[in-house]
């Protein structure tokens, strides 16, 4: 046999195995491994040239061969190093040194003679002598060989790697390191079994990485073409291999002359289909592509939480793929929290939704080291598993786990799969693919995270946690939008809290608020609620599919726990603090989201005029209720706001005698329909008060505008509206009164949201602004203006109702059609200037 095949083979293995890394994803690992790789190069190329005698000689050769032999130790040192993550150097520097000397020695002849070509039978076959000096290089293979084993070895004791991992890797360092030392003797080394050492290396190292899943491995040329190549290897082989064979066969059995061709063919045809299917087995091993199943799930999975930044839908996409991906029934997700792993999300009802694990538990260390998917098999042999005890052991035990999967997130392990219930073992295919696909699905989660970060922060008040005043409404909005049996909300607002903080101090002030924040979350922490920070005073929660009774339980116990925490405070000076509650009912007591925030505020607003401290409903029956516990000396506590009212229509009067007429007319009408609507008694007295207000901001505008008998210009006009916000500039500075703002505001605003100053649309308008709107107008229309005459009732009316879904609530403005019908409303007698 020619002596030139082995080598030849094992330069064509290399060439390959090179091309497919150049493929491969490259990272320090891969460089290293590709360096290996060219020092392997060398040394079966210098080999193959040599026996094939090529120019420029055999000494040449045989040199570069050796070359890239010394070479091979120091770049498999490298890349153990790199694999295990070592970072000492010392080592390094010394195989460094130690190869320059073995090449410099090779290249001064100091270590072996020429090669002397021998032939014999026809077979070239190489004599060489060794020197003294081939005790160094021969040193320097034995020292890295044991320093790749105690590495090796400390990683297993130290790092919590199973013997498993390295187990071909050390089978490799052996029959490499035997190989390598029994070339150095003559008798020997003039057969190839230095370069087949290398070969079962490279494969064992090969394999390591591989099961490993520390890169993909895809060639650059297609499977079909790695065949064909395979198939020149095999008459490479059988060109050389037959005719010898049958030599041999002629001269040990003569008696087998006449069959010797056909047991050669037979023999042949056993030979060449082993090696096939051993090779084609290889090659899909290490080159297939991979699955397209799994490679079209990874791809719909990453098209479908790529916009997903809910934590929940991406859990299900997750647990989903995972189940059609593989045979497993069971996964469990958990999600890191401050200080230990949460389940969040499982795929069976009978899995264990309550279980956790400390971010100490020796599991969580040994994912964090791996940073990759690992069967429990494998974590059973490590140290890791070792050191848990044994409750720990059992909770993983209990659930049947076969696999967990980290979820990192820049180096950080933000989450685990724990899969159970497989029918069959985790191939490394699949490993991959669950690798990937955490991966993926830990950019999602780490996105969500950010993104429910970011939305907390914008829809939190900073002093509470609380949700804000503006993300509670959208969040009401989408209550609404969702079907409830009910819908209940309350306004918890702190009694006389400015004179809490003009005597503590601010600060104390922003401490009973979080208290009380406190106090909220820990007392609806398990209930479909909504709370907020209302208002600088006020606490809003939203409550949905409950009953009223149910409600005003649960507000009193946190009243009564407010009352505690007072008791409780250390500094038995203080002022006592305590709640006005206001509670408004959907759809019982209120017909739109806007008119149960309306009545929930109004309820709050009663509670404060009839002498705090206490919770009121709005209802008819609680305000009837309300009422006769009240003293005798309550019953009227508008009666102190008349005197304000009444010097400030006076001062409208001497300014213009129409607008404070036509103020009480319509404070009038609108009492009237605020009445007939069903409204409670200090809801009708609020609106008659805003309307005698409703026009106080006209005081600032020219006389001579007001009276002017002809058409407005378009200046003229704005100038105009500018009374609305005369009116609020006025009202504001008088705290009793700020109340009836939001009615006198919106007085001239439409149901479709074309009016003014706001544009507010339907319900957005408050119901006290509503009712003033059409009583307005109605008396506009009714009464002799500078510019015309009254209009006929029956034209006011007409316009009315034409103006219903447009300029005014239909609902008021049918009403109030039936009221005039009625005979309820009366046109009032006009003034005559």
């Amino acid at each position: 046999m020619h002596l030139i095949i082995v080598p030849g083979i094992a330069l064509f293995f290399y060439t390959i195995l090179f091309l497919a890394l150049t493929a491969a994803k490259k990272d320090r690992l891969i460089y290293n491994f590709m360096a290996m790789i060219i020092y392997f190069i060398l040394w079966t190329a210098g080999s193959v040239m040599m026996r094939a005698q090529l120019y420029p000689g055999v000494i040449f050769w045989c040199k570069l061969s050796i070359f890239g032999m010394f070479g091979i130790p120091i770049a498999y040192y490298e890349f153990i190093r790199t694999y295990l993550g070592d970072k000492g150097k010392f080592r390094q520097r010394i195989f460094v040194v130690l190869v320059i000397i073995c090449w410099i020695l090779l290249l001064s002849d100091q270590l072996l003679s020429d090669p002397k070509v021998i032939h014999i039978n026809n077979m070239a076959t190489f004599d060489f002598n060794t020197t003294f000096w081939m005790i160094i290089p021969i040193g320097y293979v034995i020292f890295v060989a044991i320093t790749v084993v105690q590495k090796l070895i400390h990683s297993i004791k130290q790092k919590g790697h199973t013997i498993n991992d390295y187990i071909p890797m050390m089978i490799g360092i052996v029959v490499l390191t035997f190989g390598t030392l029994a070339s150095t003797i003559p008798a020997i080394g003039k057969y190839p079994i230095d370069t087949c050492s290398g070969i079962v290396n490279a494969l064992c190292l090969l394999y390591t990485l591989y099961k490993q899943r520390l890169f993909n491995m895809t060639l650059v040329i297609s499977r079909g073409a790695a065949y064909l190549l395979t198939g020149g290897v095999l008459l490479l082989f059988s060109a050389n291999v037959i005719q010898p064979v049958v030599d041999v066969l002629s001269v040990t059995f003569p008696f087998l002359q006449d069959y010797i061709t056909t047991i050669v063919v037979l023999l042949f045809s056993l030979l060449t289909c082993a090696i096939f299917f051993f090779l084609k087995w290889f090659i899909d091993l290490l080159f297939i592509k991979e699955d397209q199943k799994q490679a079209q799930l990874l791809r719909n999975y990453s098209a479908n939480i790529a916009s997903c930044l809910e934590l929940k839908e991406i859990c299900k996409e997750l647990v989903d793929v995972i189940k059609e991906a593989m045979e497993t029934t069971q996964i469990m997700l958990c999600l890191k929290t401050e200080r230990e792993y949460q389940t969040v999300y499982c795929s069976s009802t009978l899995t264990r939704k309550n279980f956790t694990m400390i971010e100490s538990n020796p599991c969580i260390q040994y994912l964090k080291q791996t940073k990759r998917s690992s069967v429990m098999k494998a974590f059973r042999q490590s140290v890791w598993y070792k050191s848990m005890w044994e409750n720990e052991k059992h909770a993983l035990e209990m659930m049947q786990i076969d696999c967990m999967v980290p979820l990192l997130s820049e180096n950080e392990l933000i989450g685990i799969l724990f899969l159970s219930h497989k029918t069959k073992p985790y191939s490394t295919s699949e490993l991959t693919f669950l690798d990937s696909l955490a991966s993926i699905s830990a950019i999602a989660i780490n996105n969500a995270y950010l993104y429910q970060s970011v939305y907390e922060k914008a829809s939190s008040d900073h002093l509470t946690g609380l949700l804000n005043r503006e993300f509670f409404f959208r969040e009401v909005e989408k209550v609404f939008l969702l079907p409830h049996e009910s819908i209940i909300m309350a306004i918890l607002n702190i009694d006389d809290f400015s004179l809490y903080n003009e005597l503590y101090g601010r600060t104390q002030g922003d401490h009973a608020l979080q208290s009380i924040a406190q106090i909220l979350k820990a007392a609806f922490k398990n209930n479909q609620v909504l709370m907020a920070r209302y208002s600088g005073k006020e606490f809003a929660i939203l409550f949905y599919d409950i009953d009223l009774l149910s409600v005003k339980r649960k507000i009193k116990m946190v009243i009564d726990q407010i009352h505690k925490q007072n008791e409780l405070d250390s500094a038995k000076w203080k002022k006592i603090m305590t709640l006005s509650v206001g509670i408004g009912i959907y759809p019982f007591a209120s017909s739109s989201m806007q008119e149960l925030i309306t009545n929930t505020e109004m309820a709050v607003f009663t509670a404060k005029q009839n002498g705090k401290n206490r919770t009121v409903v709005y209802t008819m029956e609680e305000i009837v209720n309300r009422q006769e516990e009240i003293k005798e000396d309550t019953r009227n506590v508008y009666a102190q706001y008349a005197p304000t009212i009444s010097a400030l229509t006076a001062a409208i009067d001497v300014k213009d005698h129409y607008t404070f007429h036509h103020s009480a007319n319509v404070a009038q009408y609108a009492t009237i329909l605020a009445k007939a609507l069903g409204l409670n008694k200090e809801h009708i007295e609020l609106i008659r008060q805003a309307a005698l207000l409703h026009d106080i901001g006209k005081i600032g505008i020219p006389e001579d505008l007001l009276n002017k008998k002809g058409k407005l210009t378009d200046d003229e006009y704005r100038l105009i509206q500018t009374h609305v916000e005369n009116s609020i500039s006025i009202i504001r500075h008088l705290p009793s009164l700020d109340y009836v703002i939001p009615a006198v505001l919106g007085h001239h605003e439409r149901w479709d949201g074309k009016g003014y100053p706001r544009g507010l649309r339907g319900d957005e308008n408050p119901i006290a602004a509503r009712c003033i709107c059409v009583a307005d107008t109605f008396d506009a229309m009714t009464t002799k203006r500078s510019y015309r005459d009254p209009l006929p009732l029956s034209t006011a009316i007409d316009e009315i109702k034409k103006g219903a879904n447009t300029q005014f609530d239909p609902k008021l403005a049918n009403l109030f059609v039936q009221l005039i019908e009625e005979g309820k409303i009366q046109v009032l007698q006009e003034y005559d200037e």
